[in-house]
């Protein structure tokens, strides 16, 4: 029998290999980043737009916005992971995660430019655990080309509201080729530093790009243009 967990948005997820479940079931009362899941959710039902979702993991955050009826793109180069990604949608009723219709999953790295990157990851720890296309992060690592593909070259076609940036290092980049999405739209933004160093590195982005932000937790930036 598959075991399920069930979290706090309602979302259901397939437990084994998953990281996140791991950490949860530690402690009963945790939840996942609950302060960035609340923002997000409203700033996408105060903007009317489309979710982007740049490191969508298992789909913490794109399958219960999902399933609040806006629409997703995101972004996962990891094969495993994005192999569950589509199990956990099709868990949670939502078929055909590579198009699902009023959304799109692609597997490939947002970036600056299209093409073809290497992404080296640890294939001895649990799903969902950081991976990038970014040199020096992984220790252990195995390494596999992946395509690159912009967030402005995938969402054209679509007002975007808030885009979701965890690209363990990379933010930089797929801000990069967002550029003309947010010089448009204005999205709301979720920026991950995992060190002082690179929070240092995107404040001083959002200073220069016109956006204020707060520290929603250890690892996020709640971005908001000026």
């Amino acid at each position: 029998m598959t075991d399920i967990f069930e979290a706090e948005t309602g979302a259901k997820f397939i437990a084994a290999d998953d990281m996140i479940v791991r950490w949860l079931r530690q402690v009963p009362t945790r939840r996942f980043e609950p302060e960035t899941f609340k923002w997000i959710m409203d700033q996408l039902f105060a903007r009317l737009g489309i979710f982007v979702d740049v490191g969508a993991a298992t789909g913490w955050f794109s399958i219960p916005v999902l399933q609040s009826g806006i629409d997703v793109i995101g972004f996962e180069c990891n094969r495993r992971v994005m192999a569950r990604l589509q199990e956990n949608c099709q868990l949670n009723g939502i078929e055909g995660a590579a198009d699902l219709g009023r959304g799109v999953f692609h597997q490939a790295a947002a970036s600056s430019v299209e093409g073809t990157t290497t992404f080296t990851y640890n294939p001895t720890l649990p799903l969902t655990s950081g991976g990038s296309v970014e040199p020096g992060v992984t220790v252990n690592s195995a390494s596999e080309k992946v395509p690159t593909l912009t967030v402005d070259g995938s969402v054209s076609h679509a007002k975007v509201a808030v885009i979701k940036i965890d690209a363990e290092g990379h933010e930089l980049s797929v801000l990069a080729g967002a550029a003309e999405t947010i010089k448009r739209d204005k999205p709301a933004l979720v920026l991950e530093a995992n060190t002082r160093e690179h929070l240092a590195v995107l404040a001083a982005w959002c200073e220069a790009n016109g956006y204020g932000w707060q520290q929603a937790d250890e690892r996020n930036l709640l971005c908001l243009p000026s």
